[in-house]
């Protein structure tokens, strides 16, 4: 079914697996396996910008520059990234999660995306795409893979 999958939900899904123990060992189990922040670093090359990047997991802590990327090249990639998730949630793969007194959304795996995903881990993973910087216009460009071919 992974031949099935665009490769932003196969990002998703590999993301989503590495982290789902560090989210199990939390002792109030919050958060999510994946949040769209994560991805949106992974897939789309956005950098963190402003007072809340900084490193680690937490919910909502990675605000990217609208005005680097651009207005609508950034909405495009909001609505890319809903999209995917909605549709693995229609396949049973995640469960959407939203944060409740922060602004951060996410998914945890359910377990047909357990098992879909545990072999997305053996396959060969690519470092993410060049950060988008201020005025960097790099989708204009094929984009690579995490497995290393153009889309």
């Amino acid at each position: 079914m992974t031949e099935q999958l665009s490769k932003l939900q196969q990002t998703i899904l590999k993301i989503a697996i590495r982290n789902r123990p560090e989210r199990l060992a939390c002792p109030t189990g919050g958060g999510a396996d994946v949040y769209c922040h994560e991805v949106m670093q992974a897939f789309f090359g956005l950098r963190p910008t402003g007072w809340r990047a900084g490193p680690g997991r937490q919910p909502g802590s990675h605000r990217f520059s609208k005005q680097g990327v651009g207005a609508k090249r950034y909405a495009s990639m909001q609505a890319s990234l809903s999209r995917c998730l909605r549709r693995l949630e229609g396949k049973g793969l995640i469960e959407r999660m939203m944060g409740a007194s922060s602004h951060w959304s996410g998914g945890n795996l359910t377990q047909a995306g357990i098992e879909l995903a545990e072999p997305l881990l053996s396959q060969p993973t690519q470092s993410p795409p060049p950060a988008i910087n201020a005025g960097e216009q790099r989708y204009s460009q094929p984009s690579q893979s995490l497995s290393g071919t153009s889309q």
